[in-house]
């Protein structure tokens, strides 16, 4: 599908391993995005009870394990699943997520999600919506 048939395929990433606010708000983009009508790629850490828990209709979970936002590795892995995905957007939550995605994706829009104050990372993106 495509962005002019209407339907987005899109990651939708956070790295977060607790249960907090950006974990709350990473599962309430995947509802919304799924409810749109949109195919949906949640990429999160392996054990995080929010990924554990993420078991809506529609969306695909995929996992990746990383050491920070600097993991040459991660990033290595991160471009394979972008490749295999081809997503038309990727939406960020957390410094860790728009790091890896910012440095892994080529021609695709990554969009940052501010949850704080902290703009450092949002920069590089093509995109920011603040919550």
């Amino acid at each position: 599908m495509s962005f002019r048939e209407g339907i987005l395929r899109i990651i939708n990433a956070m790295f977060g391993r607790k249960k907090g606010g950006i974990e709350r708000a990473f599962m309430d983009y995947c509802k919304c995005l799924v409810s749109r009508g949109n195919q949906v790629f949640a990429l999160g850490y392996p054990d995080a009870p929010v990924i554990e828990s993420l078991n809506l209709d529609g969306v695909e979970v995929r996992t990746i394990t990383n050491y920070g936002q600097w993991d040459p590795i991660a990033v290595w892995k991160l471009k394979q699943i972008i490749r295999e995905i081809a997503p038309d957007i990727v939406i960020t939550h957390g410094n860790r997520a728009t790091s890896l995605l910012k440095s892994a994706c080529r021609n695709i829009p990554v969009v940052g999600v501010c949850h704080n104050y902290n703009i450092k990372y949002l920069t590089e993106c093509d995109g920011v919506i603040t919550t």
